[in-house]
């Protein structure tokens, strides 16, 4: 399933260049990896656009803190007003990961399920 962030804008939000598994393919059809490290926390994120399918590590020294990975997403899109630039993930209608990056990290996730 297609997503609608672009590859500027991840490049923007996440300050470094990708990681492409074959260089000879447009982004779109490829495999991208965006690795950031931080003072205290070191972000990989890996997103094939044409499939959404996405992995987020998040690593605190050796430890790794946060392993997410989701397949066909229903989108990735970044959301932003003037104090707040973060990633979204939506998992349907029943979930959604956001990810900021500055000022300061921050990892949410959400997920709710009717209960019978």
């Amino acid at each position: 399933m297609p997503i609608s962030v672009q590859e500027y804008e991840l490049l923007e939000f996440f300050g470094v260049e990708p990681q492409l598994v074959d260089h000879d393919i447009p982004w779109t059809y490829n495999d991208a990896t965006y690795h950031l490290e931080m003072p205290d926390v070191a972000t990989t994120f890996t997103v094939s656009p044409s499939y959404g399918d996405v992995t987020l590590v998040i690593r605190r020294g050796a430890e790794e803190i946060v392993h997410f990975s989701a397949r066909q997403v229903d989108d990735i899109r970044l959301v932003a007003d003037a104090n707040y630039e973060a990633l979204q993930i939506d998992l349907g209608k029943n979930g959604q990961v956001t990810v900021r990056i500055r000022p300061t990290f921050e990892l949410r996730q959400r997920w709710s399920a009717p209960i019978r």
